[in-house]
């Protein structure tokens, strides 16, 4: 396995453009009695309110850019130019942590589709610059070295995650370099929320850990370069990196703080080191009571002898960019030898002083040596996010307790929301209703939850968006249906890892619009939590007492293929039992503007895989052979399809299935297909079944795969799932029967 370093860094938020600024300006004695934030106004249509942020006022809001993509190149340029990576033969992935993307893009989306501005949207691209993975698109595409990307949402904790699943594809030899990078714009959906749930400090920029009156929100992003074997001048080596789940509330964590530490001690276990070789922790100190007084009862139980403090006492709270920026002040200590403590008003610092340990920070400068820094992310859903960070010439290497070699992924179970006849999807007309509109030149399924749920806690239930509602649902058939029974699994043991390319579409938008119908502080403080894309990840751990790790990974049309990568690599270095991938989509009124799905239908749905390493009982095993969301000539992904299906014939298989989905009369598709359909290029001796579904896309939940798992493969056959998208990204997912 390889070591994982940190060979360059960007970063960009209030109190500094770079990260030479950065280091300038945290370990400076007058950071304390300087204020970097202000009170800002929010404003839209008739409501407005001011509150307390840590903005960012140098970006040119005239562009025809994003804020927040503007941001996400400017550090990602800054850590490229920092590892002297211009351009390069190795093999590179971008990574992407945020919480709300292109959120502030959609709040114009939906004004316009009141103002029935259709043209209006599709001109200016507005429908892909409201997506998350828009932002990861667009670096992609900019630097042409950079052979993929992924993207993770998991609201506070993503960037963190994503660093942690950038190391792990690093280590197991997935990439030779990760770009990891995380930004959130200060927004509208964001401020409104958090005001309704009485979470924003009203009186100061926030204070963690002294009388906890709230939040403050702010904006910024950061981008670390991980290269593999790279010690030369590398700033830092991750050691380990872990997730885990609450399962005890929406918004709030387990009071006592043993959820959380289960994440930590995962990540000490990662890296064969005991809790008293950290030296310094990035706590994630928000300033809420209920977080600061679970992190306080955490971190002086477990870890009385590390220095502590928050740095979202200058930065305000970044939500998806928190991590990789509070990972980037961890590396900083590392490399100064210097702690920065939480900052805190003169009035409030001798009662803060008194009521925590020594060994959390207030107002000062500690000059002392750092080898091991722990940042720490917790967000909505109670998803827990461990990152350990050392020094590059420690003897400790990277993830040095995790077993070399992945082990193979067996279906469990599997489930959806559709109806399979004939290995073909279909729709379930009991279950979704038809919609139509005259600017669309298709429609699209709806999906109808059940309003209530045998076995299911019903005021749980009730309270849930109607995409948790799906998702719950499909997870609890897939269990039913398979004799699945989670109480033989130990709970810490399960994990979920769940694809979307859309998310709580139709709740994002119905809090949105609350905002100019009712104003920010009055939108339903219910509601609010389910804007978050890991909203149903949380649910379903809830649901069903899951405190393995959970994450969500945004996708176009190549969602289920990175799923189960991301799930295979989520198993193997937190050494799960169970990992169950659910694939999901929820279309809005909007959706169906966007004239990329060609004439396909668009249909919300949900499937359902139950993997595990244990073989017994089932002898379907399943793999990720390629995702890339590159875009490609016809040849090259027709050739491509031959090289990977070649590779992956035994000498004893009689027939290959083929199973994908492609636009009805796409000419380009359709051509690629016939070559493939040509078995001149496959061993005479083999069978080659081919089907393709046409009728509608949930643009990638999987139903091209799920199809190979209705067809009951014998020991001689193998199948191919295609996943395709109209701009030549392409994932190959491989199911086989032992």
């Amino acid at each position: 396995m390889d070591n994982v370093y940190v060979t360059g860094i960007g970063i960009k938020c209030n109190i500094a453009n770079n990260y030479p600024e950065y280091i300038k300006t945290i370990f400076n004695e007058n950071v304390f009695n300087k204020n970097n934030t202000s009170k800002k106004e929010f404003v839209k249509h008739d409501k407005s309110i001011k509150e307390y942020v840590g903005a960012i006022n140098d970006v040119d809001l005239n562009c025809g850019e994003q804020k927040s993509l503007q941001l996400l190149e400017a550090v990602t340029k800054e850590a490229l130019n920092d590892a002297k990576i211009i351009s390069d033969a190795r093999k590179a992935v971008f990574i992407l942590g945020t919480s709300i993307g292109g959120e502030a893009t959609n709040s114009i989306v939906q004004k316009d589709l009141k103002d029935k501005k259709f043209n209006d949207i599709l001109d200016n691209s507005l429908i892909d610059k409201r997506t998350l993975y828009y932002l990861a698109e667009k670096i992609t595409k900019k630097y042409q070295f950079i052979s993929n990307y992924y993207v993770i949402s998991t609201a506070c904790s993503a960037s963190a995650n994503a660093v942690t699943f950038g190391a792990e594809l690093i280590n197991n030899g997935e990439y030779d370099i990760a770009i990891c990078a995380g930004v959130d714009e200060l927004a509208d959906i964001s401020i409104a929320g958090f005001s309704s749930l009485g979470a924003i400090n009203q009186e100061r920029f926030c204070q963690p850990f002294t009388k906890s009156h709230g939040i403050s929100l702010g904006e910024g992003a950061g981008a670390i370069i991980l290269e593999k074997n790279h010690k030369k001048g590398a700033y830092a080596k991750v050691l380990a990196g872990t997730i885990t789940s609450d399962s005890y509330h929406m918004t709030a964590p387990e009071p006592t703080g043993v959820k959380a530490y289960n994440a930590i001690k995962e990540a000490l276990s990662q890296a064969n080191i005991s809790a008293d070789k950290i030296d310094y922790i990035n706590a994630h100190g928000t300033g809420t009571k209920a977080n600061d007084s679970m992190e306080l009862n955490l971190l002086s139980t477990h870890f009385p002898n590390s220095y502590v403090s928050s740095t979202k006492s200058f930065t305000g709270h970044t939500l998806g960019a928190a991590g990789i920026i509070e990972i980037i002040n961890c590396i900083a200590s590392i490399n100064k030898n210097i702690c920065v403590g939480t900052r805190v008003d003169k009035d409030l610092e001798e009662s803060t002083r008194k009521r925590l340990p020594t060994k959390f920070l207030i107002n000062e400068l500690k000059n002392t040596k750092v080898d091991i820094a722990l940042n720490l992310s917790f967000a909505f859903g109670g998803n827990n996010s461990a990152v350990l960070i050392s020094d590059p010439d420690i003897s400790v290497n990277s993830f040095s307790n995790v077993l070399d070699t992945p082990k193979d992924l067996y279906v469990k179970g599997a489930d959806s929301t559709f109806l399979f006849k004939e290995d073909i999807a279909q729709i379930n007309s009991n279950r979704y209703k038809r919609v139509h509109k005259s600017f669309s030149s298709f429609d699209k399924y709806q999906y109808l939850p059940l309003k209530r749920m045998l076995n299911v806690n019903p005021r749980k239930y009730m309270r849930l968006d109607d995409f948790s509602k799906m998702a719950v649902e499909a997870v609890y058939n897939t269990l039913h249906n398979n004799s699945i029974n989670l109480k033989e699994y130990p709970s810490s043991k399960i994990g979920i890892i769940f694809s979307t390319p859309t998310g709580p579409a139709n709740t994002v938008n119905e809090v949105e619009n609350m905002i100019p119908k009712f104003g920010y502080e009055k939108i339903s403080a219910m509601k609010f939590p389910f804007t978050v894309m890991n909203a149903a990840t949380g649910a379903i751990a809830l649901t069903f007492n899951i405190n393995g790790p959970s994450s969500v990974i945004m996708s176009p049309y190549t969602g289920f293929s990175d799923a189960i990568k991301y799930a295979s690599l989520t198993s193997h270095y937190q050494d799960l039992d169970l990992i169950i991938v659910v694939a999901a989509a929820e279309f809005d009124e909007a959706s169906m503007l966007d004239n990329s799905s060609s004439s396909l239908d668009i249909a919300d749905g949900c499937n359902v895989l139950l993997l595990s390493p244990n073989s017994k009982k089932t002898k379907i095993k399943v793999d990720t052979l390629y995702s890339n969301k590159k875009t490609k000539s016809e040849k090259e992904i027709e050739s491509l399809i031959k090289k990977i299906i070649k590779e992956n014939i035994l000498s004893s298989d009689k027939k290959v299935n083929l199973s994908f989905a492609i636009p009805r009369d796409d000419e380009f598709f359709t051509k690629i297909i016939d070559n493939i359909s040509s078995t001149d290029w496959l061993n005479s001796n083999i069978n080659m079944k081919i089907n393709i579904k046409s009728s509608f896309t949930t643009r990638g939940c999987g139903e091209e795969f799920m199809s190979l798992l209705n067809r009951n493969l014998n020991s001689s056959e193998v199948g191919f799932g295609l996943e395709f998208g109209l701009d030549g990204t392409i994932g190959i997912i491989k199911v086989r029967k032992d």
